[in-house]
């Protein structure tokens, strides 16, 4: 088969071969309606979309505006593993997804929790993208990694019987149906890893954002609750503030497990014992899928990533 080149690519888009490497270049004089019939042009021949130095560019798509927590540290670590990768990158809210038509980008990764990129991909994208903890749709070259929330709340569940605890409540910060949505699974990997522990009812102690008013965290110490998981990298925070404003004691009264929150975690009083997402290891496995699929290279499927424990002040030991 004869090598596709820049030459063929700007005969075929009716341009010249100095105007499709400035496409490839993302050079900005290039007008965009002449840009986007380029880079149609060049994946319709099987023309990378790279400049000249080979740096290819990845597309790191976001939505929500608040970059804090769960999305601030993973965004920290995807920047520098792309870098590291010797990709380059550019940032394209998810609210703007038609520039994706008119750039080169060879692949993209997704971040954004509230969007519906399965839906639609495949109408205006021939490139592979990489969702980080929210669902796959390989049929539109849509992979996932997402951080193993069965597999970390087994884990979690396991330390905090270790400790003596039997009780454990789970406070969400998300809605119950999102619950079910994100791939994680970390409500269902709570329930299932305590009913495997016998206990019969592990949903009697469980509070969800669409329920409202945060739970009666003293009632649920008068039922016997002695420790609970919260769920989401900013809950932590919120848990803590309503334990103090109730005057619960922790660990003396209860336990917390909260999720990592770098920089923040250790700095509550007392610092919280934490269930930690390893965002490196999300950003390394994302390129790492990502690169193989830009490339057409077999791929195993959609990657777990394990969580992390991390062992500090807030568990008190019972036994």
């Amino acid at each position: 088969m004869r090598k596709v080149t820049s030459r063929m690519v700007g005969a075929a888009a009716g341009v010249s071969h100095v105007t499709v490497s400035r496409v490839l270049n993302n050079d900005p004089r290039v007008h965009p309606v002449t840009r986007a019939r380029v880079i149609e042009t060049a994946r319709r021949m099987g023309y990378p979309l790279a400049p000249a130095d080979g740096r290819r560019t990845v597309a790191l798509i976001i939505f929500e505006i608040n970059l804090s927590g769960y999305l601030g540290s993973l965004l920290s670590f995807l920047l520098e593993e792309i870098s590291l990768q010797g990709y380059r990158v550019e940032l394209i809210s998810s609210r703007d997804l038609e520039l994706l038509s008119s750039r080169a980008i060879a692949g993209a990764i997704s971040v954004s929790i509230n969007d519906h990129l399965n839906e639609f991909w495949g109408e205006f994208s021939n490139f592979p993208l990489v969702r980080l903890n929210r669902p796959s749709c390989h049929r539109e070259n849509i992979y996932s990694v997402s951080s193993d929330g069965i597999a970390g709340m087994e884990l979690a569940v396991d330390y905090l019987f270790q400790q003596g605890h039997r009780k454990i409540g789970f406070i969400s910060d998300v809605h119950r149906a999102d619950e079910r949505v994100y791939t994680s699974h970390r409500y269902e990997g709570f329930c299932d890893a305590l009913r495997r522990r016998g206990v019969g009812e592990p949903e009697a102690f469980s509070f969800f954002r669409d329920q409202g008013r945060f739970p009666d965290l003293r009632r649920w110490v008068e039922c016997g609750v002695t420790a609970l998981i919260a769920a989401g990298e900013t809950n932590g925070l919120s848990v803590a503030q309503q334990l103090n404003s109730l005057r619960i004691k922790v660990p003396e009264e209860l336990s917390v497990l909260s999720m990592e929150f770098p920089g923040i975690s250790e700095r509550l009083i007392p610092a919280h014992s934490t269930l930690s997402q390893d965002f490196r290891g999300l950003a390394r496995e994302a390129i790492t899928l990502l690169d193989r699929l830009i490339d057409h290279k077999p791929v195993a499927g959609d990657v777990r990533v394990p969580y992390l424990l991390i062992e500090r002040e807030s568990v008190k030991t019972l036994v």
